[in-house]
């Protein structure tokens, strides 16, 4: 059995042999010429070539040299994009200490910067609240304190999570301390839950 050929490629393949063959044809009536085409050194200069129409193009010899390139150097990097300007030094009050740093370009100025206040730490700010107390089957209380929406079961010298170190449980309040800052912070505990224990 043949199988079936569709009727609109066999007319696309067709056409496409005869467009092929029409070409074929085309470029064999052209009759090639035997001759290179001659230049004409005076063309650029607006004299015609013998047996050329005035406006048709010319082709010129190409020079025996180029001429070298000389290129000057850039001032700036192109890697870094634009350089900085330099600008002129800061003052510096009397008995300050001052850093100076390196300018930008080679013999240029010095910059002089004031030095840096020293950044004393401080603790993160309680944000802990006293939630209540719960006596479990031990008879030994357990105290919970909130975050947000976290509650933290604690005792002394458990570690919250912003770095405070319960210290001690009272009856007025929970005693903190933050360990690398010595920062010392009270939970105060509401007298109902005075009244419970």
């Amino acid at each position: 059995m043949r199988p079936r050929v569709r009727p609109r490629l066999v007319a696309l393949l067709v056409g496409s042999a005869c467009l092929a063959l029409i070409a074929w044809w085309w470029e064999s009536q052209a009759a090639p010429s035997a001759e290179p085409p001659a230049f004409d050194a005076f063309a650029g200069a607006g004299h015609a070539q013998a047996g050329k129409p005035p406006g048709a193009p010319v082709a010129l010899p190409l020079p025996a040299r180029w001429p070298l390139l000389v290129l000057s150097s850039s001032g700036k990097d192109p890697f870094t994009g634009m350089s900085p300007s330099v600008q002129p030094p800061l003052p510096v009050p009397e008995g300050a200490n001052a850093v100076v740093l390196p300018a930008f370009a080679p013999g240029a100025a010095t910059a002089q910067v004031p030095a840096p206040e020293p950044v004393t730490p401080v603790a993160p700010p309680v944000s802990y609240r006293f939630v209540g107390t719960f006596v479990g089957p031990g008879a030994l209380p357990r105290v919970y304190v909130a975050s947000g929406d976290a509650n933290h079961e604690i005792g002394p010298g458990t570690l919250l999570p912003d770095g405070y170190v319960v210290e001690s449980i009272g009856p007025q309040a929970i005693r903190l301390r933050h360990p690398l800052l010595d920062g010392l912070a009270e939970i105060p505990v509401p007298p109902a839950a005075e009244a419970g224990r």
